[in-house]
């Protein structure tokens, strides 16, 4: 069985709402990733006891403890005196965690003053976790069975030094742990009952916890574990041709290695994504050699500011499948790409008409050949409509990368 891990983040900011805890999310991953099961993960707020007590409740449960904020200088960051509490020791300056923020304030002009001194308080019997992006250092400690790793809560601190020095940490006190035994196949345009109907019909002895589904914006994950994992080229032959990637592949980083494999360029036109489509694109490592730039034409005045006829405008609207196609066509030849991807819609609550309520979507993808136009309906708000714009946008790309649709090496 592999070693149980629990999550606690603390921070009044999160169990208030007013920021989205994605320290958990990430941390989920890795553990996953590295072979350890996740039993709980909760969120604490900016309170010594109920963050003491949560510390308590997860020792005697976990194999490893992973806490997030609570590490920086104010009043409100109490995280080593909950630690503390928690193991019943007392919080003293550490004189190597004192000597790395110093160095870390100096690096950034700043003054080493009492209350940055904070900051270098370990709990009794704790280690250093050097932080390689920021001020505040970490700290470990062994507690029975129970490996306890407290980090910073910005993300950014955070991530680097679970990749750095606490993966050497994991490596020295959990060696015994094994790979996860999933193999993940990414599919997109089926619905989730379809891939669940074909699934089974490849797996019908399947047992809960052997396959698993999640579904958003229209990508379907479908997780195949132990016996199941080796059946993907099964499973996968039954969902194709909607299958896109494997494991930790996107719909973004597949179609911008095509694009590099074929030495091809991609330009954008968005309206109501508003830069996600270009977001998604520039966040894969690699893109700056597929792609070349991007509009957000809104109002009407960019669209034809863009390239877009008035005519088509007046005759059609900014929402159709006419407008889709002359801004894709408009992001090909202003950043000389050779595929033109474009989006435009209703993304709700209000707008839409009778023929297009709110939801509905245009994407259109311009190559030398054409251009194809797809419309499409979507439900669940703002931010779900414009997810699902994105991902269509990028898997009509992928299609015409996948099938030449006259795309040209060099532009």
């Amino acid at each position: 069985m592999n070693p149980r891990a629990v999550v606690i983040a603390t921070g009044d900011e999160l169990v208030r709402g007013e920021r989205l805890e994605t320290n958990g999310f990430f941390l989920a991953r890795e553990l996953f990733h590295a072979g350890f099961t996740l039993v709980r993960a909760v969120i604490v707020g900016d309170a010594l006891d109920p963050l003491a007590e949560e510390v308590r409740r997860a020792l005697p449960d976990a194999d490893l403890v992973c806490i997030s904020g609570g590490l920086g200088p104010t009043d409100d960051d109490l995280t080593r005196g909950a630690v503390a509490a928690a193991l019943g020791v007392a919080v003293r300056e550490d004189a190597a965690a004192a000597a790395l923020v110093r160095r870390s304030l100096e690096a950034r002009g700043r003054p080493y003053t009492p209350l940055q001194a904070r900051q270098a308080l370990l709990p009794d019997g704790c280690a250093l976790v050097p932080n390689p992006t920021g001020t505040a250092p970490g700290f470990w400690c062994r507690r029975g069975r129970a490996l306890l790793v407290a980090l910073p809560g910005v993300p950014g601190e955070l991530e680097a030094m679970w990749r750095g020095p606490v993966a050497r940490v994991l490596a020295a006190e959990c060696p015994e742990r094994a790979p996860p035994g999933w193999k993940i196949l990414r599919c997109f345009g089926l619905g989730e009952s379809e891939v669940q109907r074909r699934v089974a019909a490849v797996c019908p002895e399947a047992r809960p916890g052997e396959i698993g589904m999640c579904a958003e914006a229209w990508a379907v994950a479908v997780y195949l574990a132990g016996r199941y994992a080796a059946c993907a080229r099964d499973v996968r032959a039954a969902l194709e041709p909607n299958v896109f990637g494997e494991d930790d592949d996107t719909l973004a980083t597949v179609l911008v290695q095509a694009l590099v494999r074929r030495g091809l360029t991609c330009a954008v036109a968005e309206s109501l994504t508003g830069g996600g489509l270009g977001y998604a694109l520039t966040s894969v490592p690699g893109a700056s050699e597929v792609f070349r730039g991007g509009t957000i034409a809104y109002a009407e005045a960019e669209k034809v500011a863009l390239g877009v006829s008035p005519e088509i405008l007046a005759a059609h609207g900014a929402v159709s499948a006419a407008t889709a196609e002359a801004l894709a066509a408009a992001a090909r030849r202003r950043h000389e790409a050779a595929l033109g991807l474009a989006t435009t819609g209703y993304a709700g609550p209000s707008g839409g008409t009778g023929a297009d309520p709110a939801g509905t979507v245009y994407i259109a993808a311009a190559t030398a050949a054409g251009c194809r136009v797809r419309r499409v309906w979507a439900a669940g708000g703002r931010a779900a409509v414009r997810q699902v714009a994105i991902n269509y946008a990028l898997a009509m790309g992928l299609g015409a990368v996948e099938e030449g649709f006259g795309l040209q090496p060099g532009m």
